[in-house]
């Protein structure tokens, strides 16, 4: 399953697109984001699967 994982460093700023994350189970998903946890002083971060994505607008047309 593809998950997104969006996060910040500072309060202030908006939540950014960091990147997309494939995992097989719940376990390689949790070993992968605790990778990206390390790598910078977050101060939040979220991820959800790619299938919980409800398109508003596609190809400038309401969808």
């Amino acid at each position: 399953m593809t998950y997104h994982l969006y996060g910040r460093t500072q309060h202030t700023d908006p939540l950014h697109f960091i990147r997309e994350i494939t995992a097989k189970d719940q376990q390689e998903l949790q070993r992968l984001l605790d990778a990206v946890r390390g790598e910078e002083e977050w101060v939040e971060l979220i991820s959800f699967p790619e299938q919980a994505i409800i398109p508003v607008i596609e190809e400038g047309e309401p969808v």
